[in-house]
């Protein structure tokens, strides 16, 4: 479970705080019934950020595009190259997916000391945080429902190029009564990783990871360990192998993070080397 990330949905004016329930995946989900030009859903995080991966529990089927507003100088600015993966042919929501847009050249952010200064936030006492705001250009499903709002680096496709055996659904079943899919244990990876980015000193916070893509084979290595190790003592070797890949793939020399904590990736920092060394 991540923490460092508040989430709010702002229903007509009604505020409800989701922080809990979406920064942790299996901890239920939570409805969003939003409505174009009275609702928005808020998000606050310690640094500037450039991308959220949105797990969708009940799919939209109602077509909108997506906006995402940068808090910045006591005024929302439009976000740039907002890319939705959750939409399917003009419909959002539509699927678990990456959000990730891109910070107006001309303008910034603004770490805003209390949150009662944000403009259509009404919590008070969540200090020094960085928003942003998602809205739709038209209703969705009233009963579109959000279970988690993180990270996730990798997905099933990508794990069963590399590990084949994990798609069939009796070792899935083996695993787990009526699973059918990875999903929890991609999360897992991912959230691990974060965190041992941090104890790294490569990171203090998520925020800061402006190519998720870069981790994609690292987390699919880290999930297939953290699968073949569930599986008890007749999967040791394909544990100690996934872990192996794990810890070569992470042990990269640029990790592209956002060193002068803009909320973009800019040249320097995509070059620049990071030292990386197990013990």
């Amino acid at each position: 479970m991540l923490i460092n990330q508040r989430v709010l949905f702002n229903d007509n004016g009604t505020e409800y705080d989701h922080s809990v329930v979406l920064c942790d995946y299996l901890d239920g989900d939570v409805t969003i019934p939003y409505v174009n030009g009275k609702d928005y859903v808020y998000i606050a995080s310690d640094l500037p950020f450039n991308n959220k991966y949105l797990a969708v529990e009940t799919a939209n089927d109602q077509s909108a595009s997506l906006t995402v507003e940068i808090w910045y100088n006591d005024e929302w600015i439009e976000a740039v190259d907002v890319i939705d993966q959750t939409a399917v042919s003009g419909v959002p929501l539509a699927q678990s997916g990456r959000i990730s847009w891109k910070t107006n050249r001309e303008k910034g952010w603004t770490c805003e000391q209390d949150s009662e200064d944000v403009t259509g936030v009404g919590a008070v006492g969540i200090y020094d945080r960085y928003w942003i705001r998602l809205s739709w250009s038209s209703d969705l499903k009233n009963t579109t429902a959000l279970s988690y709002l993180g990270y996730k680096m990798c997905d099933d496709n990508e794990l069963y190029t590399f590990y084949p055996e994990l798609r069939d659904s009796q070792l899935q079943g083996a695993f787990e009564d009526g699973k059918t899919d990875w999903i929890d244990q991609e999360i897992a990876a991912s959230e691990g990783i974060i965190t041992e980015l941090g104890a790294r000193n490569i990171i203090y916070s998520p925020a800061q990871l402006m190519n998720i893509d870069l981790f994609k084979m690292v987390c699919v290595h880290k999930t297939a360990h953290l699968i073949f190790s569930g599986m008890g003592r007749s999967h040791e070797s394909e544990a100690a192998k996934a872990k192996m890949r794990y810890e070569q793939a992470i042990n990269v020399k640029n990790f592209q993070t956002d060193l002068n904590q803009s909320g973009n990736l800019e040249s320097a920092e995509r070059i620049v080397k990071t030292s990386f060394m197990r013990r």
